[in-house]
């Protein structure tokens, strides 16, 4: 056995890892490559063949800074999509709850790729924990929250997931579903009517909606106000969320505050630092 890992590992592997490396690494656009990458693995999981899996990986992923990446074959397998290999590869023993250097597991990634949602489903039914953290207590449904994926959050919360789970910054799903414009009016409406708090404050005592404002845009605030979000919250700089739109010189989202029922600054409030375009607005309001 020993001898057969030498000959895969110094005669026949070489030439698979440097023609594969960086498609299985998903950083090769080539979709020939990727299949054959696939392809290889394959053959090595119907062999059972963990030592080998091993090698494979062990030199594909290689080094940063001088250390060993601690990702996993089935984060790869994650990430690239290779939903038949999943079981198998969780039943040769690969740690399902294994984490990157990030403290992802590969529900993480599954939860915020596109098209991944028959393996985090295939994760979960093979026991993945839902509310598994990184290094900054992000879970699967933070992840998912702040990519938009309303597929994904519905099936988080169906195995579990807790809706109010906090970060580092105690920011919740609902915090991450605002910073993102582009898919965050369903992701709040969503979590909104599963129970998600729409005043929920983070570290800094940003609700949701400032949060949409400071990093999200006009669909993200539209669907924190729907959702009950208070649009005159204070945050610990004693900043409302029109105050914070004013200060970033963002006309639009300052007219949708107003338009909603956001009170006027506190007279004591210094208009001076903001730009001069949101300034002369809120003097007319």
């Amino acid at each position: 056995m020993k001898s057969l890992l030498v000959f895969l590992r110094v005669i026949l592997f070489p030439f698979v890892f440097l023609s594969l490396s960086g498609a299985l690494l998903g950083c090769c656009s080539s979709v020939d490559e990727r299949a054959e990458a696939k392809k290889a693995l394959t053959k090595m999981v119907i062999r059972k063949d963990v030592e080998a899996i091993k090698i494979f990986f062990k030199d594909l992923a290689g080094s940063k800074d001088g250390k060993e990446s601690v990702e996993t074959v089935l984060h790869y397998a994650t990430r690239n999509g290779y939903m038949d290999l999943i079981r198998p590869l969780i039943d040769l023993g690969f740690d399902i709850e294994a984490k990157d250097e990030v403290g992802y597991t590969p529900a993480h990634h599954a939860a915020s790729y596109y098209g991944r949602y028959n393996v985090l489903e295939a994760l979960l039914r093979a026991g993945a924990n839902p509310n598994a953290c990184n290094k900054n207590n992000a879970t699967p449904l933070h992840r998912a929250s702040i990519a938009g994926k309303t597929k994904e959050i519905e099936l988080l919360l169906v195995y579990h997931a807790k809706i109010e789970a906090c970060d580092a910054s105690q920011n919740t799903p609902l915090h991450y579903a605002a910073h993102n414009d582009s898919n965050a009016y369903s992701a709040i409406i969503l979590l909104s009517n599963h129970g998600a708090n729409p005043n929920a404050r983070s570290n800094d005592l940003d609700t949701p909606l400032h949060g949409a404002v400071k990093f999200g845009g006009a669909k993200a605030v539209s669907a924190c106000i729907e959702a009950k979000t208070d649009i005159n919250a204070k945050n610990s700089k004693g900043e409302t969320p029109l105050y914070c739109a004013a200060k970033n010189g963002n006309i639009k989202l300052v007219e949708l505050l107003i338009a909603a029922g956001a009170k006027k600054p506190d007279p004591e409030t210094n208009l001076l630092d903001l730009p001069v375009k949101t300034r002369g607005l809120l003097r007319r309001y």
